[in-house]
């Protein structure tokens, strides 16, 4: 079956600028970041397809520590004029692929930053709170008590984002234990 012009997903656009001289133009599919991290806005996922040599340079500007700039352009609800930059120290994780025969490449960029849940989903969350990193004992019919108790804490944080829809969670184990707790004691969540 053939798509429609209709149903093919929406691209956007990123400009990339690494140094003075490199400068490219990228078809974004998905976008996030955190506002105001430090000083400006931090690259937390990037989806996008370009050319052999822009994604050559893009990846090496996210592996390496090095001053780059990413530009939204063309990307509905998000203002061009403030950069994302990558967060000091941030490492990603970084999946290139071919995409057919012409000199048209895919890179996926996720942040490798503790508690970035990249799509919010009931599995997701489940996933993490079932984490070597959280001890907090768990049921999976209590997952949509905890999201819930964990985004009016502001403990689970939706990114702003773009063609995806990711979360950071700030919580540990005693954050999780509080909540678990309380709900027992409140009869929200139970154990039979």
């Amino acid at each position: 079956m053939t798509q429609t012009t209709s149903e093919l997903p929406e691209v956007g656009k990123i400009l990339f600028a690494s140094g003075d001289a490199a400068r490219y133009t990228l078809h974004c599919s998905a976008v996030a970041y955190q506002r105001n991290y430090e000083d400006h806005d931090g690259l937390m996922i990037l989806s996008v397809a370009g050319t052999s040599t822009a994604i050559k340079s893009l990846n090496a500007a996210l592996l390496a520590d090095a001053k780059a700039r990413y530009t939204l352009d063309d990307i509905p609800g998000h203002s061009r004029h403030n950069p994302l930059k990558r967060p000091a120290g941030t490492k990603y994780r970084i999946r290139k692929a071919k995409l057919g025969a012409l000199n048209t490449w895919h890179l996926l960029a996720v942040a490798d930053t503790p508690g970035l849940i990249p799509n919010l989903t009931d599995d997701a969350i489940w996933r993490v709170l079932t984490s070597d990193e959280i001890t907090t004992p768990v049921l999976r019919k209590w997952v949509p008590y905890v999201s819930q108790r964990l985004f009016a804490n502001r403990q689970l944080v939706k990114l702003h984002a773009w063609g995806c829809s990711p979360v950071l969670l700030t919580a540990d184990s005693d954050g999780i234990d509080a909540i678990v707790s309380q709900g027992l004691k409140e009869g929200e969540i139970g154990i039979s």
